[in-house]
Parts: structure tokens; C-alpha cells; sequence
């Protein structure tokens, strides 16, 4: 979550936020799998 807010802090939408925090997941090996990074999704307005 904080990667989440460290990007809208950097000025990008919700949608872009979110991406760029599940790819941070992604990239490291301990927090790859699905379990730590699906369960993140957004509701409503998206920009």
C-alpha cells in the first residue's frame, strides 16, 4: 500500500498507482505469488 501512495503522491491516477504498486510486488521474489497482490482492486472512479 505504500508504493500505492508513494505514486499518487507522484501525480499518477488511482489505476496507475495501483499497477505500478502490483508490478513492485511482482519484482520481488517474497511477494510474487498472486496471494499478496490480487486482493488489491479499485472501486468506483478510477481517475
Amino acid at each position: 500500500m505504500s508504493e500505492f501512495y508513494k505514486a499518487l503522491k507522484e501525480g499518477k491516477t488511482k489505476a496507475e498507482a495501483l499497477r505500478a504498486a502490483q508490478i513492485a510486488l511482482l519484482k520481488n521474489p517474497k511477494t510474487a505469488h498472486p496471494y499478496y497482490w490480487s486482493a488489491f482492486i479499485l472501486v468506483g472512479s478510477w481517475l
